[in-house]
């Protein structure tokens, strides 16, 4: 039985929460054709389930008193979504939670506020969705300190890209993190652009395995360099 189930935005460990440049274009996602897209159901707990699709995962807690529902992906999905949740429970869905403004994670929620989804945020993340902007993606920080604090022997950890996965695992992401920071602001000290960074292939050597998933090492590479960069103190993470 698992002791405590994280719902926790968790992308490489880093969460949006509001940045102030353009994802680069390298690492924009392919045009979607979601008439192709399968949503897969994963059962985590006896009322605790999992879906993916396309785009970020969606956490769902059952109950007899209805459904709450972690973050909707994109809106062409919100049928697809519906459907597999009627087949594990018989309660309609009450509740949502958006965990950060992306909008594979926030595009289902007009849809599902039409069918009297009561819907919750960070003040941060409504006020964006509120008043959106082409040029902003939040600045990042990373949680995997608090998480490992948080986790026993037998937590399962919801990221909102990728496996569902353990504390070990957020503690290699903690270190992944950390060893590239170290290695990272040394050549931002030196003026170095992102290209020059990234081209330093930073995560080869470090020790530590570049989860595989939906985050790539260059994206990875992107969030933590925007962060030293904007950050005069630079990424505050303790081991």
């Amino acid at each position: 039985m698992l002791s405590r189930i994280l719902l926790l935005g968790l992308a490489a460990c880093i969460v949006s929460a509001a940045w102030a440049r353009p994802v680069p274009p390298v690492v924009r996602s392919p045009k979607i054709d979601f008439s192709k897209v399968e949503i897969r159901t994963t059962r985590v707990s006896d009322n605790f389930f999992v879906l993916e699709g396309q785009g970020g995962a969606i956490s769902l807690l059952t109950g007899s008193d209805g459904v709450l529902m972690i973050d909707s992906e994109f809106a062409p999905l919100t049928d697809k979504i519906i459907a597999a949740i009627q087949h594990i429970a018989d309660q309609p869905v009450r509740y949502l939670v958006n965990t950060h403004v992306h909008a594979d994670h926030t595009g289902g929620n007009e849809n599902l506020a039409k069918r009297g989804v009561l819907i919750f945020s960070r003040e941060q993340v409504r006020s964006r969705l509120a008043e959106p902007s082409p040029d902003a993606y939040g600045r990042t920080r990373s949680p995997a300190g608090e998480i490992i604090a948080l986790c026993g022997p037998n937590t399962k950890v919801v990221p909102g890209h990728g496996p569902i996965v353990d504390r070990s695992a957020v503690v290699a992401q903690r270190d992944l993190i950390l060893a590239t920071r170290d290695r990272m602001m040394p050549l931002i000290a030196k003026g170095m652009t992102f290209d020059q960074v990234l081209q330093a292939n930073l995560t080869a050597d470090s020790g530590v395995p570049v989860p595989a998933g939906a985050e790539t090492a260059e994206q990875f590479i992107w969030w933590l360099y925007v962060e030293l960069t904007e950050s005069p103190t630079g990424l505050q993470l303790n081991r």
